[in-house]
């Protein structure tokens, strides 16, 4: 029995779902040699199949294929390539399909306009985001969660906080509603654009909509916490909701404590970190040391120093200098001048 299109869709379908995307291609051009028309959907579970990789160029040149040979595309096979160039973080590509599906007679759907601002969010263009939501609306499409997500992303990779906000009024008024990427995204968006308070505000109204909290939103928490008394209700938060804290959250954890001068609690939390079977990094050893020189706790920030060096994290000029301040403000002059030395030969 010979293979016939149904059998070879199958296939390439099954190759998709794997991201086989070389064998769903030299399928498609095994079925034009042995004189089996390959359809739309052959088409589109190749393009399928290289947009889930990345290999936007390859999906191009199918479609190309594809029209050249007399095959109509349709509106499925356009959202697989948008969404290939989306992967790719291609964006001009992306919107260039989009724009050119009118001349073929073909409406963008919710899924091509989902894949053209994900693939703004890639490259941080939120205007072009903004701008595909308002084409969404005027062609009578209510744009997701998704839709939102993607364009609050492309906010957050911009560091536009105040854009986010308005995104998340948009999404009161097209009663889209927020997730927890939705709002670990927009707070994230906030504190890059300087809106620390905005961010934990977003933070309360995800706990006053149920949404529950992961360790990425309590990544971002920390980061905004301007007190060390937040960042232990936060600690808390997560102790009780047994979410495990990992290096990014710890890392924030303690550089709230730094700002918050209680080095009593960084060092809680320094300990509970290594408890759990995780290895500080330079940046978090820093701010125990820097946290140490602010408590006028000399040994302790040079115990810091040292233990830096036994887990092989090499301290840089952030944590000599910490130490080297610690030591002078407490008039050990003579232990500042040996780690300006060693400073010296460090680098």
């Amino acid at each position: 029995v010979s293979p016939d299109v149904i059998t070879y869709n199958a296939a390439i379908m099954a190759l998709s779902r794997n991201k086989r995307w070389k064998e769903a291609i030299e399928l498609v051009a095994e079925m034009w040699s042995v004189q089996i028309t390959p359809d739309v959907i052959s088409y589109t579970s190749a393009i399928s199949a290289c947009a889930s990789t990345g290999h936007w160029k390859e999906a191009l040149q199918l479609l190309a294929e594809m029209e050249r040979a007399g095959i109509r595309a349709d509106v499925r096979i356009f959202n697989a390539a948008v969404n290939a160039c989306a992967q790719a973080g291609e964006s001009a590509r992306a919107l260039q399909l989009l724009d050119s599906m009118p001349e073929r007679k073909l409406a963008p759907d919710v899924i091509t306009y989902n894949a053209a601002i994900n693939a703004c969010a890639q490259s941080g263009e939120y205007q072009a985001a903004f701008q595909l939501i308002a084409r969404m609306k005027a062609q009578g499409l209510i744009p997701q969660t998704r839709t939102y997500n993607s364009a609050i992303n492309a906010c957050e990779k911009a560091f536009r906080g105040e854009e986010t906000l308005q995104l998340l009024d948009d999404m009161v008024d097209t009663k889209a509603r927020p997730d927890a990427v939705t709002f670990n995204t927009a707070m994230s968006a906030c504190l890059k654009g300087g809106m620390p308070d905005q961010a934990l505000s977003l933070l309360e109204e995800m706990r006053d909509m149920d949404i529950p909290m992961d360790v990425i939103s309590y990544s971002v928490a920390f980061r905004a916490a301007d007190s060390w008394e937040l960042a232990l209700q936060f600690m808390s938060e997560m102790d009780a909701k047994s979410i495990m804290a990992d290096n990014i959250v710890f890392g924030a954890a303690i550089a709230a404590c730094d700002r918050g001068r209680n080095l009593p609690l960084a060092l809680r939390f320094l300990e509970k970190m290594k408890l759990n079977g995780l290895k500080p990094d330079l940046i978090i050893m820093n701010s125990v040391i820097s946290a140490s020189d602010k408590a006028d706790e000399w040994q302790q920030a040079l115990a810091c120093l040292s233990e830096a060096e036994l887990l092989g994290l090499h301290p840089d000029i952030v944590s000599f200098s910490g130490c080297i301040r610690a030591c002078g403000r407490s008039g050990h002059w003579e232990r500042a001048l040996h780690l300006l030395e060693d400073a010296r030969q460090s680098y």
